[in-house]
């Protein structure tokens, strides 16, 4: 199992090694973490990843799932501490994407600024008004 942080000025393409600060891409048993960035729309194809962890100071990130991939997160899931994710997936006729959570996924009340979208559904989590 590895750590991944994601590029603070990477190419916005999650499958890239240059987008990661060491360079790797996180696989089933990695967990990517994510803080302030500048590059906070992200591309993602079909992969493998234990776990995205979002930092007390992160920032708000979009991730637009392609047309026939298939993403899974096989560890801890989600974790957001901070910030905010919208997770856009993109369907095709004869294409769909597919977005698999295989574990939990944290969002502590005051930080449910998340969003799952799909053509005539979302899922979205708003923090409480105060």
């Amino acid at each position: 199992m590895a750590n991944a942080t994601w590029n603070t000025t990477g190419s916005g393409d999650y499958g890239l090694p240059s987008s990661w600060t060491d360079l790797l891409v996180p696989g089933g048993s990695d967990t990517a973490f994510f803080g302030t960035s500048s590059q906070t729309t992200i591309s993602v194809g079909s992969n493998d990843v234990g776990g995205w962890t979002f930092e007390p100071w992160s920032s708000v990130y979009t991730f637009n799932l392609s047309a026939g991939s298939t993403f899974r997160f096989l560890g801890d899931g989600i974790t957001v501490n901070g910030g905010g994710l919208t997770i856009n997936v993109n369907f095709v006729p004869g294409g769909p994407a597919a977005l698999l959570c295989l574990s939990s996924t944290t969002v502590p009340p005051a930080r449910q600024r998340s969003r799952i979208t799909a053509p005539s559904s979302s899922v979205t989590a708003a923090a409480p008004a105060t």
